[in-house]
């Protein structure tokens, strides 16, 4: 299960899914994969390591790096800031590697930038592939698959 997290910035201060809500599902749902977008959310990011870290919740990065930029590209002044490169890094530390999903929340981040953004980070290439496309491969079982493929 995926769900968007945090606020929405084109609703800014509208928060349909908090850290305590987050909380509540995570003790009621086992056995299922829940995958939170944007990192844990915007507007969650303090508190969201803390929530999730006895669990196996996934967190994907869409939308989640840089600043928040309208259609064209450009930088949108008054709406929460994104999460810098040293705290991408660092929820990545805290979390590992093998929690973290690729994401890009397209057409509202360019997939380019939204890669470059990520290509960026200090972070090793082994992480950078886990994160980038062998997590997904590993949430929808797909490994078998691949290599089925590939013979």
């Amino acid at each position: 299960m995926v769900t968007h997290a945090g606020t929405d910035l084109g609703y800014p201060g509208v928060y349909r899914c908090t850290t305590p809500m987050i909380a509540n599902v995570l003790k009621s749902l086992r056995g299922v994969k829940l995958v939170l977008a944007h990192m844990g959310g915007c507007g969650n990011w303090g508190d969201i390591l803390e929530v999730v870290a006895d669990s196996d919740v996934l967190l994907d990065c869409a939308y989640s790096l840089g600043c928040t930029m309208d259609m064209e590209g450009r930088p949108i002044p008054g709406l929460p800031s994104l999460l810098t490169a040293e705290q991408f890094v660092t929820m990545v530390d805290a979390l590992g590697p093998k929690r973290v999903l690729f994401g890009t929340d397209s057409p509202w981040m360019d997939q380019r930038h939204t890669l470059a953004l990520f290509r960026a980070l200090p972070l090793s290439p082994e992480a950078q592939e886990r994160i980038l496309y062998k997590n997904a491969l590993a949430l929808y079982d797909l490994q078998p698959w691949l290599e089925e493929k590939c013979e």
